[in-house]
């Protein structure tokens, strides 16, 4: 018999006309002024994809590191295209060297960088020279054990590898994909189609992650530009199309706006948005993400109706999403004002799984605003973890259910208060975490469980049912954050 421990945390968003004359939100001009600057910097697509390119070309490759040297060919390919022919043809000779591609920790990463540049620049005359053809064809049919794929960006990775490998060496290529489903589907190409077709029907699982989305977003360019076979290229454009509206949805100045099971530490990485999104719809945010690199070479290009709804941010309004099986259930909530936006995921037993289903990189509610700066931090949220490492930062549990109603959220934690059976007493966290950018008007009431935030853009008022007190994080470009552990 577990005991609980219980937290109350209610999350308001006032808008201006209900606080005091003396301080406000912020005017209208003010935040299309500010919207406006923000779509100034790299204002094309061109502009974008350019200075991405010039970014990771110039990138220094630690080859020491396997994750720094496992995309190495992004970098080659960033370098083809800025006409560093010689330093590409270094890289790739060596990356084809340095360790057999089946040794990596995740082989899809080099697979499928390697064919992204392969089939981007091998007829591009003075790219690839005949030996360096045949470094390539000789390290990618060297791989002969079975993928052990796991998780949805592998697949993706490993199957555009497979798809265009298996299209330039038939059956020299041994390397294998792993479809339960299909047995014989030895490249991946009927799992690719099929998942392009649930895509559209349900939606596409990393489209809001960070970390991640490039790189299951990514590997379809490559088979939309290179494929023989027009059926899977031309469900390629369809999905790419439909994930371009999702990130457009969500897309808000340049931030994310939207929850996502697949993101590490929320205030430094998703905050920057995915990268996608930047390359596709502009705002602040750095211009890199090796991963992105097919994107800003393909002919591919968002159409305008889609560019455009990714702006479209002048009236208040509700956005209701669904997500993966949900079928036509509401289960994304995102509270879109001129200058901030509060969303949230409704988790239930019968989508989320058991009570004891840990989701190690879930985000599953925030607050985020616009800043003048936007390398400062600009996201509030509270959770209670669920670590798969040390960092007790990361994750959330279905233990955490929020309710949101407008721009208002009132969220109820459950917490077990004896660790339940089989989770691993260095990840076990007994208690919710709260963090926000550390900020000058502020009303600290902590001991009495209450504080009053106030951004410029945002007032945050947030009322838990016990007392709590704040210590102060430096993290460096994204300024002083604040925590709180109750």
């Amino acid at each position: 018999m577990h005991s609980w421990s219980t937290r109350l945390c209610q999350v308001i968003l006032p808008v201006s006309t209900a606080i005091s004359p003396c301080i406000t939100t912020g005017s209208d001009s003010t935040n299309i002024d500010l919207a406006q600057r923000i779509r100034s910097v790299h204002a094309d697509y061109s502009s974008r994809a350019q200075a991405l390119l010039d970014g990771v070309a110039a990138l220094e490759i630690d080859w020491k590191v396997e994750n720094s040297y496992k995309l190495a060919p992004m970098v080659a390919s960033a370098c083809f295209a800025t006409g560093a022919d010689e330093r590409a043809r270094q890289i790739l000779f060596k990356h084809s060297r340095i360790k057999p591609m089946v040794r990596y920790f995740d082989p899809e990463f080099p697979l499928y960088s390697t064919m992204h540049c392969y089939m981007q620049w091998k007829d591009v005359p003075g790219k690839y020279t005949p030996e360096l053809k045949e470094a390539i064809r000789h390290y990618v049919c060297a791989a002969t054990e079975p993928s052990s794929a796991v998780t949805y960006n592998h697949h993706w990775m490993l199957a555009t590898g497979l798809i265009l490998a298996r299209q330039e060496w038939g059956d020299a290529v041994q390397y294998k994909f792993r479809n339960r489903a299909e047995p014989g589907d030895e490249t991946g190409k009927l799992w690719a189609k099929r998942e392009l077709e649930r895509i559209l029907l349900w939606s596409h699982g990393e489209a809001l992650s960070p970390t991640y989305c490039q790189f299951s977003f990514g590997p379809m360019l490559p088979l939309y530009e290179h494929a023989k076979d027009p059926e899977l290229s031309q469900r390629c454009r369809k999905a790419l199309d439909y994930i371009l509206v999702r990130l457009a949805s969500f897309h808000f100045n340049g931030h994310c706006a939207g929850t996502t099971g697949r993101t590490y530490w929320p205030v430094t990485s998703q905050s920057d948005d995915v990268p996608p999104a930047w390359l596709y719809f502009g705002g602040p945010g750095k211009p890199l993400g090796l991963a992105v690199v097919p994107m800003a070479l393909a002919s591919y290009r968002a159409p305008a109706a889609i560019a455009r709804l990714a702006w479209d941010r002048k009236e208040v309004y509700l956005q209701k999403a669904t997500r993966g099986a949900s079928g036509r259930k509401v289960r994304l909530l995102s509270f879109f004002n001129r200058s901030y936006v509060l969303f949230s995921e409704y988790l239930v037993n019968n989508y989320a799984g058991p009570r004891d289903t840990w989701f190690h990189e879930r985000l599953s509610w925030a607050v985020r605003w616009q800043t003048a700066d936007p390398r400062q931090a600009s996201t509030f949220f509270i959770k209670h973890p669920c670590p798969k490492t040390r960092n007790h930062r990361l994750g959330d549990t279905p233990y955490n259910q929020v309710l949101q109603w407008q721009g208002s959220l009132i969220g109820l934690c459950r917490i077990p208060g004896t660790r339940p059976h089989p989770i691993d007493p260095k990840r076990w966290c007994p208690w919710i975490l709260g963090v926000f950018p550390a900020t000058p008007h502020m009303i600290d009431e902590s001991n009495d469980g209450q504080i009053w935030l106030h951004y410029g853009s945002v007032m945050i008022a947030v009322k838990l049912n016990a007392p709590f007190t704040l210590t102060e994080v430096d993290h460096g470009e994204k300024g002083k954050l604040r925590e709180f552990k109750i």
